[in-house]
């Protein structure tokens, strides 16, 4: 017998293909993205580190304050509104993906804010927590061109064929480099 195993996100194929078809690694053949001979379009890859605030704005640490509570850049939020605003006034259909829910709702509300009417309805939200129905509904109008941008959780990235997306924005860290590919 031929087996044919595919995943895009598994961080070890070959070990995790073994014990599934309980056949020794040595057997097993990977054959990893870059022999994919799919279709795929130029990727370019971009750091976006927010600017330093001026020195009148900036917040120094001190004791009363959380760990991590100096303010010395730009909002990383802020500044992710203002790319994805400017995306959606240049039509790059975008997914913007953030680590939690609160922040995909900010992240929604500021852009919507910046791109104004008639595109504030072209920028939708997508996370866990909605029915299956509301997420279909939302990929629909992704797929479809209805939606220019959608900021979403990590709950789009699994089991949708994003193809006819132009660009991610990812805002913080992905917490794998298979979340940041995907």
């Amino acid at each position: 017998p031929r087996f044919v195993c595919c995943s895009a996100t598994i961080a070890n194929p070959l070990q995790h293909a073994a014990r599934l078809l309980g056949l020794a690694e040595e057997g097993l053949a990977l054959v990893g993205a870059e022999q994919d001979g799919g279709p795929a379009g130029e990727r370019t890859l971009a750091v976006w580190l927010p600017k330093e605030l001026p020195p009148s704005a900036a917040m120094e640490w001190h004791e009363r304050m959380a760990p991590g509570g100096a303010k010395r850049r730009v909002s990383c939020l802020s500044d992710a509104a203002r790319l994805l605003a400017h995306l959606v006034r240049h039509g790059v259909r975008t997914i913007a993906f953030v680590l939690t829910r609160s922040v995909a709702e900010l992240l929604v509300t500021a852009t919507r804010e910046l791109v104004g009417e008639p595109l504030r309805d072209k920028v939708g939200v997508y996370r866990a927590g909605y029915t299956a129905q509301k997420r279909r509904a939302i990929e629909k109008r992704l797929f479809g061109g209805e939606l220019h941008a959608v900021v979403s959780t990590s709950a789009l990235e699994l089991g949708v064929d994003v193809g006819s997306i132009d660009a991610t924005l990812h805002v913080g860290l992905p917490a794998t480099m298979a979340s940041l590919w995907q």
